[in-house]
């Protein structure tokens, strides 16, 4: 009864009203709530275009933190996935976090196809790329193409901010990479996660890209301390150790560091890891969190272990000291970029060519010169606003 009203309602005043075509095509369409929207100008100043439904917690944290660090400059913000039709699973934020941190009203639906997304033109002023491994040459494969904007109207500002091409190159079919290459070259500002896609982006892509901070740092500490109050106990003193690929040296670091602190430790891995999974970590009590639960941890414990990039992160914004396992698998790259930056590089553990666990007891008591850090990446991050913050407002006229 509803919608039979309000399409007879906005029928009526596109047929006085010619220039409204648009209303007209999406009530054909049986879509009148989004033609109300249009007619009322509900546009939204951003469409922020991630896989913010991955499972795995720094994807989500680093997605939602570009979302936040964008309301905060005042935008409206419409979080934008990959299409149903990618390769991808799909995911859900109920199977990530304890309470969706997004109004409902931010969240688009998932299109069938890349081609159908082309209507969230029709609702978004400027497209924005988020970051975390989104070109790297197989996830961009198997979440349908999508992060390359190809379905957006080149009157659109197109801008990607921190994006990653996951390791220290690209790889892929010759063809895919030209059609890369020219979708990439449309957008309108381009910068990277990693110092080396500096190189990338210009040798492999022929686009000119500034290197910024993971969207995890632009936020402000409190965001991340809000969403650690979950109502999680985790016990009074412990290693937090989070491990996204388990190994038996990755069991025997946690050990070696909770011999050297005399403590405990609450271990996690991937979302709802199975115990085939995460038996190479031992008896390092793990446990299946959700992301505000793991922040928790983070906030609460003594030390940090991880071979996360994102995990080795929030060690960093919330001043504890940690060791970092280098996750080849996952991406050396951003590691070795993060750490070098910072001076940090000897916090960084080798798996391969026999690891050599007699330097971690004396690293787990050596503390962390975060005055030293933070004279570093205060800067940084203020840099890496700045870049955002003039890319957004150098948008270019629809009209043109």
């Amino acid at each position: 009864m509803r919608d039979s009203w309000l399409k007879d309602r906005l029928r009526a005043i596109v047929y006085r009203t010619p220039a409204h075509a648009e209303v007209y095509r999406l009530l054909r369409l049986h879509k009148p709530l989004r033609a109300a929207k249009f007619w009322r100008g509900e546009r939204y100043g951003i469409g922020l275009v991630s896989n913010f439904y991955a499972q795995n917690m720094g994807g989500s944290l680093t997605h939602y933190a570009l979302y936040r660090v964008l309301t905060d400059m005042n935008f409206r913000v419409l979080m934008i996935e990959r299409p149903l039709s990618a390769a991808y699973m799909y995911g859900s934020l109920e199977r990530i976090f304890i309470k969706s941190p997004y109004p409902k009203d931010n969240l688009a639906p998932q299109f069938k196809t890349k081609n159908d997304m082309y209507a969230l033109n029709e609702l978004c002023e400027t497209f924005v790329v988020g970051s975390d491994q989104l070109f790297q040459s197989t996830l961009y494969l198997a979440l349908g193409e999508f992060a390359a904007l190809d379905w957006v109207d080149d009157r659109k500002p197109k801008i990607a901010y921190a994006a990653s091409f996951g390791h220290a190159s690209v790889w892929g079919e010759p063809d895919v990479l030209a059609e890369l290459s020219l979708r990439l070259r449309r957008f309108d500002a381009f910068s990277v996660r990693e110092n080396d896609a500096v190189d990338i982006a210009k040798r492999q892509f022929g686009v000119d890209a500034v290197q910024v901070l993971d969207p995890v740092f632009l936020c402000d500490v409190s965001v991340w301390e809000k969403m650690a109050r979950c109502g999680y106990k985790p016990p009074s003193d412990f290693v937090c150790s989070y491990m996204l690929d388990p190994t038996c040296d990755k069991g025997k670091i946690i050990s070696v560091i909770r011999r050297s602190l005399s403590l405990g430790a609450v271990t996690f891995s991937e979302f709802r890891a199975e115990y085939d999974y995460t038996e190479p970590l031992g008896d390092n009590n793990i446990q299946d969190l959700q992301t505000e639960e793991r922040l928790c941890c983070f906030v609460n414990s003594r030390f940090v272990v991880t071979d996360s990039f994102h995990g080795m992160c929030f060690a960093i914004i919330f001043r504890k000291p940690f060791i970092a396992v280098l996750n080849n698998k996952r991406g050396a790259s951003r590691f070795l970029s993060l750490l070098g930056l910072l001076g940090l590089e000897h916090r960084l553990v080798r798996e391969e060519n026999g690891m050599d666990l007699s330097a971690i007891p004396a690293l787990c008591r050596e503390a962390v010169d975060y005055k030293k850090v933070y004279g570093i990446l205060i800067p940084e991050i203020a840099r890496s606003r700045a870049w955002l913050f003039d890319a957004l407002a150098k948008q270019k006229n629809p009209a043109d």
